[in-house]
C-alpha cells in the first residue's frame, strides 16, 4: 500500500510540474482565447503550446529514467497532462472566431464584430414550424 501512495504522490508531483512548465510557456487559457486574433499571435500560442508538450514529455521521460519501471505511471502522467493541457488550448483557439480559418494552416480573414439579424432578415428566413424567431428589445 505504501508504493501506491508513494506513485500517487509522485504523480501529482510530476503532473504539478508540467503545470508550472507549461505556465512558463503559455499564457493562461481565458488569455490566450481573448488576446490570439491574428495569425502572427497564433503562431507565437503554437509555439507555447509545442514547447509546453516538449516539457512535459522530457518531464515524463526524466522521471522514467530516474525512477525506471517505479515511475512509469508518474511518467505517463506528466505526459498525459501535457497533452490534455495542448488539447484544450487548441480547442480553445481553433473556437476563437477572431481566428476564422488560421487554425490548421487555413487562410481566412478576421472577424473583428458580431452583429444582430434584422427584423427584415429575420422574416426572410426559412425556419421549420418548431422554432420561434425572437428579436432583442
Amino acid at each position: 500500500m505504501v508504493e501506491a501512495k508513494q506513485d500517487l504522490g509522485l504523480s501529482v508531483l510530476t503532473s504539478s510540474a508540467v503545470f508550472g512548465a507549461w505556465s512558463a510557456w503559455n499564457s493562461s487559457l481565458f488569455t490566450a482565447a481573448t488576446f490570439v486574433d491574428t495569425e502572427e499571435k497564433l503562431k507565437h500560442a503554437k509555439l507555447a503550446m509545442d514547447l509546453g508538450l516538449a516539457t512535459a514529455i522530457a518531464t515524463g521521460l526524466g522521471v522514467y529514467l530516474v525512477y525506471g519501471d517505479k515511475g512509469k505511471f508518474a511518467a505517463a502522467s506528466a505526459i498525459i497532462t501535457g497533452a490534455v493541457l495542448y488539447a484544450a488550448y487548441y480547442c480553445k483557439l481553433e473556437s476563437n472566431p477572431k481566428l476564422n480559418g488560421f487554425m490548421g494552416g487555413r487562410s481566412g480573414k478576421t472577424i473583428t464584430s458580431w452583429k444582430p439579424l434584422t427584423e427584415k432578415e429575420l422574416k426572410l428566413l426559412k425556419v421549420p414550424n418548431d422554432f420561434e424567431l425572437v428579436s432583442e428589445p
